[in-house]
């Protein structure tokens, strides 16, 4: 009942902190790409917003999914052990 419910929450508030901390471990030019692919944005109107080339673009968003699931698979490592 109220344990598991607590224990999602837990759980929850966990996994939102190790997101935030991820994000705000990438430079701040891999985060200012990502979000505005996030919001839409192709990588050539990014390259022009940010005044880079595309090919920068490209690159530093591979980097930063990269970094983001090398942290992801970690966490996943980890709630698979408590689970078990």
């Amino acid at each position: 009942g109220s344990d598991i419910g607590f224990l999602n929450d837990i759980f929850d508030a966990e996994a939102s902190s190790i997101i935030a901390k991820s994000i705000n471990s990438l430079p701040k030019r891999y985060v200012r790409i990502l979000v505005l692919s996030l919001k839409g944005y192709k990588n050539n109107q990014i390259a022009k917003m940010l005044e880079i080339s595309e090919d920068a673009v490209k690159s530093q968003k591979k980097r930063a999914m990269k970094k983001l699931s090398l942290i992801y698979k970690k966490f996943t490592i980890l709630v698979l052990g408590m689970n078990v």
